[in-house]
């Protein structure tokens, strides 16, 4: 029996890499303020504590600094990123005002008359 590709990717379950267990850890640790704002993150500190390799930890870590969740510093290592300033909060909402009227508009203008109905009963 021959299984076509679209078939084999719904049978086999999707595995996940150490590292995005990891990332998920230090997420968590992160936006639970279990580490702090600003301070530092140890590599070596997190293997140990979660008895991994350093190699799913870095991936990790560069994973966070993408998304602005961490800093690297050359020569330092990691640091939590600091939380937003009062300029910081400003400019974060002014973006959304000017974004989210937009966004709401997109929506607006995708939607079924079934939604729309929907909306309206509620």
């Amino acid at each position: 029996m021959t299984i076509g590709p679209d078939h084999e990717a719904r049978l086999v379950p999707e595995r996940r890499a150490l590292a995005d267990d990891v990332y998920d850890v230090i997420l968590g640790l992160l936006m639970d303020h279990r580490i702090e704002p600003g301070a530092e993150v140890s590599i070596d500190g997190i293997a140990r504590d979660f008895d991994v390799s350093p190699t799913p930890v870095r991936e990790a870590l560069a994973r966070l600094e993408s998304e602005g969740l961490v800093v690297k510093r050359p020569l330092r290592g990691y640091t939590a990123a600091p939380l937003f300033d009062a300029e910081g909060l400003r400019k974060l909402f002014e973006m959304r005002r000017i974004l989210e009227p937009a966004a709401a508009g997109l929506a607006a203008g995708r939607m079924t008359p079934a939604a729309v109905a929907a909306l309206v009963d509620d």
